[in-house]
């Protein structure tokens, strides 16, 4: 969609920055993934003009199964153009994937989004950083007390800094929340009448009384928007069970139950022992090996 023409708009008219999201590192991805033989070329032609205008770039990632391997490669091109790279591996279910089982989504699955999460963040932030970020993620996780028996708020900057204007002109806290939501084009009121009526509506939201109270709170993204797409409910959290509840009963294929997930508790497993396992430190230690007898032999892990 950028050309010389928009970009020359965008020079005059100057953004703090545009955003674009990279769904894949070559033409075979976007035309797997998005149906356009030369769309990644595209991209890279419109990424290229707005750094030529000097406007602010970030690339933006969502990770599914289609472009899965792809996601080194976003992450180098971000390099090439000196442009910033944040690549989601949560996606919001699909409308059209609702009623379907989980393992036909184009979604990863908690596991394979979880690894690739940390993976992420480690070539991210780089070896220095990420192991002060895990000292404080682990820190966070082991030393915050139960939270009360009550539900939440959004902890989001949605509603209380920022808002979004969808392609229809309806102002929203959120872009994924279909409420509160209030035509930008009626007039009847002035901006600030409808930001203040956003603002109120958007604290009456609660999130899950169990992710209030649970001891990773403040290491986990609890979001109202994720619990509803995933359960229909804000106040409702997804337990990353859908497997589990299946093997359970049983069950295989199209008879897979739907329980929801969340995907923080196994980021935050998976982050930890990564953490361990590049941090281990070989120690001696004692072991009893009988041979003809009782002999103490002294080894090193």
């Amino acid at each position: 969609l950028i050309n010389e023409e928009w970009a020359e708009f965008f020079a005059k008219n100057k953004p703090r920055r545009i955003n674009i999201t990279l769904y894949g590192s070559k033409n075979e991805t976007y035309e797997n993934l998005c149906h356009m033989k030369d769309g990644f070329d595209k991209t890279i032609r419109g990424i290229e003009l707005l750094k030529k205008y000097k406007i602010d770039v970030k690339i933006n990632g969502s990770l599914v199964k289609k472009n899965f391997h792809d996601r080194m490669e976003i992450i180098d091109i971000g390099e090439k153009y000196d442009i910033p790279v944040r690549i989601d591996t949560y996606m919001y279910p699909s409308v059209r994937e609702r009623t379907t089982p989980f393992n036909f989504h184009e979604r990863l699955n908690p596991e394979d989004a979880a690894k690739a999460r940390v993976e992420i963040l480690h070539r991210e932030m780089g070896d220095e950083l990420f192991e002060q970020y895990a000292k404080q993620t682990i820190y966070l996780a082991e030393h915050t007390e139960e939270g009360d028996a009550c539900p939440g708020h959004m902890t989001c900057r949605a509603g209380q800094s920022s808002f979004v204007v969808n392609w229809q002109g309806m102002i929203r806290s959120c872009i994924v929340l279909d409420q509160p939501s209030y035509d930008a084009f009626d007039t009847t009121d002035d901006f600030m009448t409808l930001w203040n009526k956003i603002v109120k509506e958007t604290e009456e939201i609660k999130t899950s009384m169990e992710c209030n109270q649970c001891k990773l709170r403040h290491v986990c993204n609890t979001c109202a928007a994720a619990a509803i797409a995933e359960c229909g409910d804000s106040e409702l959290y997804g337990i990353n069970a859908s497997r589990y509840a299946s093997l359970k009963f049983g069950t295989t294929g199209k008879d897979c139950f739907h329980v929801g997930r969340v995907i923080t508790a196994i980021v935050f497993e998976i982050f930890k022992r990564d953490y361990e396992i590049q941090n281990f430190v070989p120690q001696p230690y004692f072991q009893n090996v009988s041979k003809e007898g009782l002999t103490l032999t002294s080894k090193t892990t």
